[in-house]
């Protein structure tokens, strides 16, 4: 299982700590480096001058051609609320969602709630600029009042193009459905979408706003910017559903630059041809954007008792190990060294007949000096008595039924 409900859409959200907001007036602007011929400047969106020139700007920095132009919406955040609330009215609700919701709560990685299609929309209101819909091939742009200029929406429309370009090139729905065998697995998939499409926003935005692009340290921005991201995910209330909206763009983005740096457009679209399956990837290319490798082995669920049944299960990788060591390890640099130990895992959720939920993860690290520190640190969040330590494996297992002995879990 990945997910409770599907989600079709790929857009943009609000820049975090990037330091966009720049002021609006007559910018001395710098052409995009190899699509010097076309104008880079902001305009309004909803005119077909606009939406044409930058499409073929979109299509430059893609090494494509523009092709046809996409019909483009720009509607308020009231409209945009009951479109969302439409939406998510005809999805199929999952049986098990307020179980797997409650595993990821268990070991502090969501809060009650955070899986609700209430939540979704309402997240989706307040962090996203725009969305490309595969299904319709169409773009809408959400007017979010006085943040609403045509710089912005300029930039939101570029990243839109991009998408819609990539769905010519690769059919976008295929893609995911053949790279999100897991959470972990749809992660990294989103990396490579989202992350291309920040990647040529972000080099679009430098000239939009008046500065040089050959004054600018590209690989110094993309890393700062993962930062910042870094330290806000682990503050929300719910990092896990929280990492929706950042991982995908920010470490996408600098593995997509460093792609960019060694073989231009044509290795960004081999990547799509080859693209990593696990988050451990993108965390660990911090001086390059490294092969991907073999996928991950499969882990093994325990073998419970009758009145636990098997419900749903996912990996949630290297990323969703940083996220909960980043809640207890002495600091942010300690987790992440701890989490690109990580080398397979199994996140089982088990029910009973009542409404009672147990989680049992299952990590394997790449030696028995992590797995060590791992089990470690888990503990001193968790509890001693919910964390083993066996070889290079580390099991968690957390229940909320009552009087419950969870020995079972444990067994190699």
């Amino acid at each position: 299982m990945r997910r409770a409900e599907p989600i079709a859409l790929f857009g943009l959200v609000v820049a975090l700590g990037c330091g966009d907001n720049l002021p609006i007036g007559e910018l001395p602007l710098h052409p995009v480096p190899g699509c010097e011929a076309i104008n880079p400047a902001a305009c309004d969106v909803r005119m077909l001058q606009c939406q044409t020139r930058l499409l073929s700007l979109a299509a430059c920095l893609r090494g494509d051609q523009p092709g046809a132009l996409p019909m483009i919406t720009v509607m308020s955040e009231a409209a945009y609320a009951a479109y969302m609330n439409d939406l998510v009215a005809t999805w199929t609700p999952s049986p098990n969602r307020a179980r797997w919701e409650r595993a990821f709560n268990l070991v502090g990685l969501v809060q009650s709630g955070a899986f609700s299609p209430s939540t979704y929309v309402a997240e989706s209101v307040k962090f996203f600029w725009g969305l490309y819909r595969p299904d319709t091939k169409d773009i809408l742009i959400i007017d979010h009042g006085k943040d609403f200029n045509d710089q912005s929406a300029s930039t939101v429309l570029i990243h839109e193009f991009i998408h819609a370009l990539q769905d010519r090139a690769v059919d976008l729905g295929a893609f995911v459905d053949a790279h999100s065998a897991s959470d972990d697995a749809w992660m990294a998939a989103g990396a490579m979408i989202e992350g291309e499409a920040r990647f040529h926003e972000t080099r679009y935005w430098a000239s939009a706003n008046g500065l040089d692009p050959a004054d600018i340290d590209w690989t110094r921005r993309f890393q700062e910017s993962l930062m910042f991201s870094e330290g806000w995910v682990i503050k929300e209330p719910s990092p896990y559903s929280a990492a929706r909206r950042t991982f995908p763009y920010q470490w996408g983005a600098r593995y997509m630059h460093f792609t960019w740096q060694v073989g231009g457009v044509e290795a960004i679209g081999r990547r799509f041809a080859s693209p990593p399956s696990d988050t451990r990837t993108l965390m660990a290319s911090v001086n390059g954007a490294l092969e991907p490798g073999a996928a991950p082995a499969t882990v093994v669920a325990a073998t419970a008792p009758p009145e636990w049944s098997l419900l749903a299960d996912t990996t949630v990788g290297a990323w969703g190990m940083f996220l909960l060591l980043a809640k207890h390890a002495e600091n942010l640099d300690r987790a992440r060294e701890l989490a690109l130990g990580w080398r397979a895992d199994g996140f089982f959720v088990f029910g009973d007949a009542g409404t009672s939920t147990t989680l049992v993860w299952r990590t394997e690290f790449a030696d028995e000096e992590t797995a060590k520190a791992v089990a470690e640190i888990a503990s001193t969040g968790l509890g001693a008595a919910s964390v083993r330590r066996l070889g290079v494996g580390v099991v968690i297992a957390k229940t909320d039924a009552a009087f419950q002995t969870l020995d079972w879990a444990f067994v190699p």
